[in-house]
Formats: structure tokens, sequence, C-alpha cells
């Protein structure tokens, strides 16, 4: 028989989306229906419930719950594996509705975040043209799309190095600096269906030429060429900024200073100047791929049919047929002190994949339960 669920809300920090919990309390719901009368044992199951899907979330994993002592969780009842640990916990609220037990728990839940998920999805991550803030400068070798060129050879640096993340999406559109910002990240992130954002501007491609001195004729005169950028890591959910970097290099410039030089071609990017950049890309890429090594990685909900769910993960980001998603809203709200938090609602019915393409899959019902209230921007994580 298909029952109608009802969804767990947990709250935490901001930063949940970003990594693992390391610390703080979460509030978890969970439910049980009462059999044979037994509200003891429908409490019990509603309170395990919670437990499991706070730690679970907070990434921990837990392998059994063993007892619920007078409202109080026992510092024995649960045994938990190196992805982490309870420091307390406790039941806050207590619901009998008819046949259905709802039970409220507050966890003080420390997950090592030095330990990754295993097997998790690949990250995915948008990128743009990248502003050349002095357009001056390009005009020296005449490479003023150098910044339409570079998100292209990012992306290779990404498939190349990377072990945890990929550039799914180049959207072809250069953002001023004012323009990278918290707000223009999470709407890039829901249009390119990406779960992170990258932005990069150019803040210098000066030539530095050398100065002819007749009484050091031997030595090499050939200009050189700076590359400096600014690059900013944002969270496409929550528009949390996880990192930035200033890159900085130079190299020589072994072009004639007439020649015009087409941004994209081998002859650019092969030369020494060139190979300087990718270089530079390659670093950026294994640093933005350290950075997002132990997030969660999650995609969203593109489409509700039914009791069928499409979602926006496929083949290139390792999802296979047979995989166990959780589904979870995200709602962000003030506190009376002005703090931005986040409430992440959960869904307790688990989803499982059916169909599998390329950036996208099939999913539905695990055990046959309705799926009420899912809605396109949604979001799915791996168990």
């Amino acid at each position: 028989m298909r029952t109608t669920q009802l969804w767990r809300a947990v709250w935490i920090g901001l930063t949940m989306l970003a990594s693992p919990v390391n610390a703080g309390w979460i509030e978890a719901q969970g439910s049980a229906e009462v059999k044979q009368g037994n509200q003891q044992l429908a409490r019990q199951q509603a309170t395990e419930q919670a437990v499991r899907q706070a730690l679970l979330f907070a990434g921990a994993s837990v392998n059994s719950v063993q007892r619920v002592t007078n409202g109080l969780l026992t510092d024995d009842m649960l045994e938990v594996r190196a992805s982490g640990d309870i420091n307390s916990m406790e039941i806050i609220a207590e619901d009998y509705s008819g046949d259905i037990v709802t039970v409220s728990i507050r966890a003080d839940i420390f997950a090592n975040t030095d330990v990754c998920r295993p097997g998790d999805y690949q990250k995915t991550l948008v990128t743009t043209w990248a502003p050349i803030k002095h357009k001056d400068h390009a005009t020296y070798g005449g490479i003023f799309d150098i910044g339409k060129a570079l998100p292209d050879y990012l992306r290779r640096q990404f498939a190349a190095e990377a072990r945890h993340s990929m550039v799914k999406h180049i959207e072809p559109i250069a953002l001023t600096d004012d323009l990278q910002n918290a707000e223009q990240a999470v709407l890039l992130a829901q249009k390119a269906d990406s779960q992170f954002v990258l932005f990069i501007s150019i803040d210098d491609l000066s030539v530095e030429t050398p100065r002819h001195n007749s009484l050091a004729f031997w030595k090499d005169a050939t200009p050189s060429r700076y590359v400096n950028m600014n690059t900013q890591l944002y969270n496409g959910a929550t528009g949390e900024l996880l990192m930035e970097k200033r890159l900085a290099s130079s190299d020589l410039w072994e072009f004639d200073w007439q020649e015009q030089l087409d941004s994209f071609s081998p002859r650019l990017w092969q030369s020494r100047w060139g190979q300087m950049l990718q270089h530079q890309l390659a670093n950026l890429a294994i640093q933005v791929d350290e950075q997002l090594a132990c997030i969660p990685a999650y995609g969203r909900v593109t489409q509700v049919s039914g009791d069928a769910i499409n979602i926006d993960l496929g083949k290139q980001q390792g999802v296979r047929v047979g995989d166990r998603l959780q589904l979870f809203q995200l709602q962000q709200f003030y506190d009376a002190s002005g703090e931005l938090n986040s409430r992440y609602v959960l869904h307790p019915v688990e989803v499982e994949v059916k169909q599998v393409f390329t950036n996208s899959a099939l999913v539905m019902s695990a055990d046959d339960a309705l799926l009420a209230n899912i809605q396109a921007n949604d979001f799915v994580m791996r168990r």
C-alpha cells in the first residue's frame, strides 16, 4: 500500500552544503506508525529515524541505534564510524496524531571533514568568459579574445588534473568584477544545472620590454608578458564564497610586436607564455578540486512528471542505475540578529536511479511510496 510521507526538517548553519558539518546543532524530525497500540516502539523508531537522517546528512555513517532512555539518547546507544561523532543529543518534542508518532531531536554532531564520502559523484562547475580589466593591454598581440579562449583550456585542465570535479558548462558571457558576486553565482548555477560557480577575471596582461643597453648588447631583448588573474569559487546553492585566489606570473613573449594573434590558436597556447598560462590553469584546477574533494556532490530536480523525477546528474558525474539518492529542499532566512541561516528539509522517501543519460537521470521512489511535494530546483544527494 502506498502512503504519503511528510518532509522532515533539518536546521543547520549556512555552511552545510559547503562542507560536511564539523560542529553544530542539528534539529531533525522522524515519524513512525503505531502498530498494535505499541506507542513506545513507534516512539523509538521515530527517534532512530531522526537520528539517522541528521547524522547521514551531516556526513556521518551510523551502524546501529541500540536504545533510548527517558528522552535522552545515551552515549552507548549509537555506534558511529570514524566519519562522525555525537557530542550530545536529546529529544525536544513529541507529537501523537492518530496512529503516527513524530519525534524531534536536537544533536550536537561533529563530523570529521578529513574523511570523504567514498564513491561520491563528480561535482559540477559552471564558469564564464573571463573579462579583461584593462582592454588596452590586449592590444599588444591583438589577444582581445583571450578571455573567451581561457575557459576552454581550463576545462581541459580539469579533465586532465581533477579527480572530484569537472567544468560542466561555460556560459558565453563576461561578467565584470561588480557582477561576479554571490547573487549572480546562485542564478548562474541554477541556469547551468551546476553545483559550483568559478569566476575568473584577468587583471593584467601588460608587456614589459627590456631597455636597450649598448653595453649589454648580448642580453636577450625579448619582452615579457604578465598575466594576473583573480578567481572566486562559489557554492551555487547558498552563494557562499568558498575560495578566492590571485594567480600571477610572467614569461617571454616570443612574437613580433606587430604580430596579431588568434587567441584560440595552438601557436599562442604552445608558446612559452601560453604554456605558462596553461600551467597556471592546471594549478587552479588542482586547488579547486582539493577544495571540493570532501564536499558532498548534489544535483537539482529539473522536472517532475507523476512519479518520475528528472535530475541534472548523469553518466559524466558517475551516476549508475540502482543508485539511491536523498531528496531535500533548501530554504534561507535571516534570524533576529540579521544572520543568514539555512533550513534543510529532507524528504523521508529514498529515490532510486532507473535510467541514466549523459548529464541527467530518471529517478523514482525506491520503496513505491508516494513522492509528494517535489518540485523543480529541489536537490538530490547520494545516500
